[in-house]
């Protein structure tokens, strides 16, 4: 099935292309009166007042992920391969010398090495954030926990970590057309925004911005019912557009606490089975 792709590399650029169609009269109904138990925010008003709350921090959204991180760092979980530099000591060669070391007649060339040497040391984590209308908005962030989590666990580890929202439904517009969205929460070598991440990934963002952003595309009009959750496979070839040859990981149907906890402690034991076969 066709499908019409909106690939925005900042949360900004997909903000301005919902802006653009509603400005031109192209509009997503619960824009103009979001409803709270939908969106699963109660203090979103028009939509210059949703476009202003997308560059704060939402306090509720951030308490409960913060939460979700700090009871999924207390469970035990297999901890990635590091990356990290760390240092090699020899008697005729290296980058500085240890005078210390000289004068106790031990090897005192120092040098610094990455304990893992092959692969590329970017780890994409993609975030399907679509859901059914049915799905509890405070659910939805299930998915941004374990993504943050993993994280904070890759780049302690020393990788590099790029993260998307990706919104993939089918039939979402009225010539039957899927529709897949994606958004680019952090770049690898960007600090973890938690704020950022917490409003991509959230259900009112869902709700409103992304919704409204499916008015941008000029060829055809959203479906009523603006489509149907699709499951993203990592071996989607619009995911392989996004992320190149990065090592990717699509985190996708988590909707509990158990669910995160057993889809962070997959990736990671995935990864490292990877870094051990190499």
């Amino acid at each position: 099935m066709a499908a019409y792709v909106h690939t925005h590399e900042t949360v900004e650029s997909m903000v301005e292309a919902a802006d653009v169609a509603y400005k031109n009269g192209r509009c997503y109904r619960g824009v103009a009166r979001s409803r709270p138990d939908f969106t699963g925010r109660e203090d979103l008003g028009s939509w210059d007042d949703i476009k202003a709350k997308v560059n704060q921090a939402w306090p509720d959204g951030l308490e409960t992920v913060e939460g979700m991180i700090r009871e999924l760092g207390t469970v035990s979980l297999p901890r990635p391969q590091s990356r990290q530099r760390r240092k090699r000591w020899s008697e005729d060669d290296g980058d500085e010398v240890d005078n210390d070391r000289l004068r106790s007649g031990q090897e005192f060339w120092r040098k610094s090495e990455r304990q893992v040497t092959t692969g590329s040391p970017t780890v994409a984590i993609v975030v399907n954030i679509a859901a059914l209308g049915l799905v509890d908005a405070r659910d939805i962030l299930w998915r941004g926990a374990a993504a943050a989590v993993l994280a904070n666990f890759l780049q302690e580890a020393g990788y590099q970590v790029e993260f998307w929202a990706v919104r993939y439904s089918r039939d979402a517009y009225q010539d039957k057309s899927d529709t897949f969205q994606a958004v680019c929460l952090k770049r690898a070598g960007q600090p973890l925004d938690l704020a950022t991440l917490v409003n991509g990934v959230s259900g009112w963002f869902l709700r409103t911005v992304i919704y409204q952003e499916m008015h941008a595309e000029t060829h055809s009009q959203p479906d009523e019912g603006y489509g149907y959750a699709k499951h993203l496979s990592p071996r989607d070839e619009r995911i392989d557009q996004l992320v190149g040859n990065a090592t990717r990981f699509v985190i996708d149907g988590v909707w509990d606490r158990p669910a995160a906890i057993s889809t962070v402690r997959e990736i990671i034991s995935s990864l490292n089975e990877k870094e051990c076969s190499r």
